[in-house]
């Protein structure tokens, strides 16, 4: 076999190399996928108190005690999210607030809560839950 041949079946063999992975480039990347190979994107929820160092923690008789919590979305879609607020008091949840809010990818908002200063104890917790997520955050208050 010449030298010519040799180098003519190199190039039609890496060729035929290339366009083989080129055409299967799909069905290889799946499988590195299904094989948990590949890189994932992580999908979650921020949910955190904002300015959690201006929260009353203490609190005074006819006063109302206001907090802001933030909802980050970070789930690679729009989600709506259901959220409660509630006090937990002796182990027993008292709701305050139900609603929900729609949060597109890559967002956040801010929500505002009060209490009224009718406090059933001078002990308690305040708390915060994503109900689709199964995410919360509290804080104690007392007087």
């Amino acid at each position: 076999m010449s030298k010519k041949n040799v180098i003519t079946s190199a190039v039609v063999a890496l060729v035929l190399i290339f366009l083989l992975l080129v055409l299967k480039r799909n069905a290889v990347i799946g499988e590195l996928n299904n094989l948990k190979l590949l890189p994932q994107s992580e999908n979650f929820t921020e949910l955190y108190l904002l300015n959690h160092q201006t929260i009353p923690y203490t609190i005074t008789p006819d006063k109302e005690v206001s907090f802001q919590f933030v909802i980050h979305n970070l789930e690679n879609k729009d989600v709506n999210y259901p959220y409660e607020v509630f006090l937990m008091i002796d182990g027993k949840k008292q709701p305050l607030v139900k609603n929900s809010i729609f949060i597109k990818n890559n967002q956040a908002k801010t929500i505002k809560e009060s209490l009224s200063a009718n406090y059933p104890t001078k002990r308690f917790e305040i708390a915060v839950i994503l109900v689709n997520k199964n995410q919360s955050i509290d804080f104690w208050v007392q007087e």
